[in-house]
């Protein structure tokens, strides 16, 4: 080709400006492998998690734990992970005839924030979130911002495993 390389391994973007990129690359002849997250509609071969397993297991364990109410937070953008979480943390709760309530969802994105105050905004949510008494105490923990979390838990006074269940996916 005249890019000069047989093909691409990459994690695609759900939207950017770049959206058709991938379909006119394979339209060349371009072999691509997607990583991670995928695009529908984008032939080929996709290499990744099986994320829907994962959190469906790990909502198992955390109703196999006595929890009766079990939250789940995902990145607001619409990668195909997100879906996978969130299918599994449903398909979990539906089985074990468990409530899920729409508000024990949150979609939240660190990976867009920049700069010290939108570090803050997003450490607030988190603080708002674990602060509600109407929130369950075991959730899973489908983002990044892992250390914001972790700051804000330390924050509370709140140990993983004791006052809060929380599985992590990165």
């Amino acid at each position: 080709s005249q890019l000069n390389v047989d093909g691409i391994i990459i994690a695609p973007a759900p939207e950017s400006e770049n959206a058709g990129l991938l379909e006119q690359l394979h339209d060349t002849g371009m072999a691509i492998v997607q990583i991670e997250r995928y695009r529908a509609g984008v032939p080929g071969p996709f290499v990744g998690s099986d994320n829907r397993s994962a959190a469906y297991v790990e909502t198992q364990r955390l109703i196999a734990a006595g929890h009766p109410r079990i939250g789940c937070v995902l990145g607001e953008f619409p990668y195909s992970v997100n879906d996978e979480h969130q299918m599994g943390y449903s398909a979990a709760l539906r089985e074990a005839g468990l409530p899920s309530d729409p508000a024990w969802l949150r979609f939240l994105s660190p990976q867009t924030l920049e700069g010290r105050a939108k570090t803050e905004e997003f450490k607030a949510e988190i603080v708002r979130y674990l602060k509600d008494p109407a929130m369950p105490r075991a959730l899973l923990w489908c983002i990044s911002g892992i250390r914001s979390l972790a700051e804000v838990l330390g924050d509370l006074g709140l140990v993983n495993g004791r006052d809060v269940h929380i599985v992590l996916f990165d």
